[in-house]
């Protein structure tokens, strides 16, 4: 990994991603507490719940990725080609 981006995801990311996870564990749990299921249904409830979270990661973070590129890609001029 580029060492500049190493050093971005450390001080960064890093632990913004550390809280979020721990706090989306939080409201699915909080979530699950009051229905009283057994312990298959919970599961099943967590799974899908994880699941949501994976693809809606996966989409945010491939938006972030064209945004990147978009904004670091070389400005490419128009030059119409005009026939006289």
């Amino acid at each position: 990994m580029n060492k500049t981006y190493e050093w971005l995801y450390d001080n960064y990311a890093k632990d913004l991603l550390a809280q979020i996870v721990a706090e989306e564990q939080t409201l699915v749990e909080a979530t699950l507490d009051p229905m009283d299921l057994p312990g298959s249904q919970r599961l099943a409830i967590y799974d899908l719940l994880t699941d949501l979270r994976v693809h809606s990661g996966l989409e945010i973070f491939t938006l972030g990725l064209q945004l990147g590129i978009r904004l670091t890609a070389p400005c490419m001029g128009f030059k119409p080609n005009i026939v006289q």
